[in-house]
């Protein structure tokens, strides 16, 4: 662990991930205070969740982009097919007209 520090009437300790940290949370109340101090200064606004659309939305683009890096990884793959079993091969072949498939579903849902 490193020495604490000093800043502003509060002790600051950097820590390792495996030292045991309890120690520096001993006293929850000046966190408390902390937290009222800065809603005092600061204005606040009051959380609102995202729309369930744009959160589908959202997960759909992540989707697609792992299902174009499934297809390039099965592609790569494909680019040394002279070294490939045929067996292997055509399950890779298969494999990516599945992700093809998958990938225009993706897209039609997003449209």
């Amino acid at each position: 662990m490193f020495p604490l520090k000093e800043r502003e009437n509060q002790q600051i300790a950097l820590i390792n991930a495996g030292v045991d940290s309890r120690h520096i949370f001993e006293d929850k109340a000046s966190g408390a205070h902390l937290i009222a101090e800065y809603a005092s200064k600061n204005e606040l606004r009051a959380y609102k969740p995202k729309d369930p659309t744009l959160k589908e939305l959202r997960s759909l683009y992540r989707c697609l982009q792992n299902l174009k890096e499934q297809h390039t990884q099965v592609g790569n793959f494909l680019e040394t097919k002279d070294c490939l079993p045929k067996s292997v091969e055509k399950v890779y072949q298969k494999l990516i007209k599945h992700i093809e498939k998958q990938i225009d579903t993706v897209n039609i849902t997003i449209d």
